[in-house]
């Protein structure tokens, strides 16, 4: 006998969120449930070894990864739905339950006393802690579509705040005052390459720390601000043709309010993957192209080759 339990646990990934909301990016159930996995754990740790509460983070974390099981069956709700009145939401848990039992039965009967209680949220701490990690998520999801310029979730966002406020959970309240304002930042503060400044005083600091020249900046600004897009390793700069990958497609801008800081970051493609170098990163420097070192000759193609050539020589 085949059994089915772990087949459809698997096509999670097939069922959209957000279904009413115009998205940046879709999210699927199956990466919510990892993302609410790993905040699960992280408040439960948070309350164990912080909070000095008691707290299981392996329970919390194995039930985060099957809250949301029984939306397999039967597709997610969007939440204006499911709380639109008490009724509803009534009517919602008891189809939650059958789906559950339903996905239950599909499993040897040896296994299923031990997945029962993940799926059907038994226990009333795991419970809260799991419920405070799905609505932070969801919270995250927000700010993402947020920092992408999507307005969409401007309510959604202020209204999941207010309920994770009112759920006056210590260990949410912990991880809200600690932790949450990092998801506001881009991968470079992430990781401390660049602090909070204006486009202009980081391009000033590049410079200062072994960025490339002005001149090659300007003429990389230049290119940038006629149109050219990423041009590739395999590029010929003698008659100006662009065969990488990404040709005439614009580079993305690494910070709001910066002229043309990407163009000195984005250098070159690699199998027409465009490589991002860090100039601040201490692993790795930015060949001084001045003047001096490799003159700009000819054309401006064939000075921005040469630009390239030596990036690229470093990697």
């Amino acid at each position: 006998m085949q059994h089915r339990f772990f087949a459809l646990i698997s096509r999670m990934r097939y069922i959209s969120r957000w279904g009413l909301m115009r998205n940046t990016f879709e999210e699927n159930v199956q990466e919510h449930s990892h993302m609410v996995a790993v905040l699960a754990h992280g408040l439960a740790m948070i309350q164990r070894d912080i909070l000095k509460e008691p707290a299981d983070p392996e329970r919390c974390a194995t039930a985060a990864l099957f809250h949301d099981a029984s939306e397999i069956l039967t597709g997610d709700l969007p939440t204006p739905i499911k709380y639109y009145n008490p009724d509803i939401r009534k009517a919602y848990k008891a189809v939650e339950a059958v789906s559950a039992q339903k996905l239950l039965s599909m499993l040897p009967a040896e296994l299923q006393p031990g997945y029962e209680p993940l799926l059907t949220e038994s226990d009333p701490g795991v419970k809260r802690i799991v419920k405070a990690a799905d609505k932070l998520s969801a919270y995250i999801k927000c700010l993402e579509e947020l920092k992408a310029g999507n307005s969409e979730f401007e309510s959604a966002a202020k209204q999941t705040m207010e309920a994770m406020v009112a759920m006056e959970l210590p260990c949410l309240d912990w991880f809200l005052n600690h932790c949450l304002e990092s998801f506001r930042l881009n991968l470079d503060q992430l990781e401390g390459l660049y602090p909070a400044q204006t486009g202009e005083e980081r391009v000033a600091l590049i410079q200062g720390r072994g960025g490339i020249s002005q001149d090659a900046s300007r003429l990389l600004a230049a290119q940038e601000h006629r149109g050219g897009g990423e041009m590739g390793l395999g590029e010929n700069v003698g008659n100006g043709r662009a065969q990488g990958h990404g040709a005439h497609r614009p580079r993305p801008a690494l910070f709001p309010g910066d002229d043309h800081a990407h163009a000195k970051v984005w250098l070159a493609q690699v199998d027409g993957i465009p490589q991002r170098r860090r100039p601040l990163g201490r692993e790795y420097q930015q060949p001084q192209i001045s003047q001096g070192d490799a003159p700009l000759q000819g054309s401006s193609r064939q000075a921005l080759g040469k630009l390239r050539a030596a990036a690229v020589h470093s990697l």
